[in-house]
């Protein structure tokens, strides 16, 4: 098992997942992974960023995409 906890942000475009991206690197938390999936994609076409942070102990995973990348996933 990998994380304990989990959200997902659903952004406007790249650059709004780039941006949170980058704010989530700026915190206090410790980041434990990075799957950029938008840098390279899946075999299955998937695209994503995928990050594990550690917060108060536990590890929790961030998923940031862009509406159309939630619609293709579905």
């Amino acid at each position: 098992m990998q994380d304990v906890a989990g959200c997902r942000a659903i952004l406007p475009n790249l650059a709004a997942v780039d941006e949170v991206r980058r704010r989530i690197e700026h915190q206090k938390s410790e980041i434990v992974k990075v799957n950029d999936y938008n840098a390279t994609p899946r075999s299955s076409g998937y695209r994503a960023v995928h990050i594990v942070v550690r917060r108060g102990g536990a590890l929790v995973e961030i998923q940031l995409r862009t509406a159309s990348q939630r619609r293709w996933a579905m």
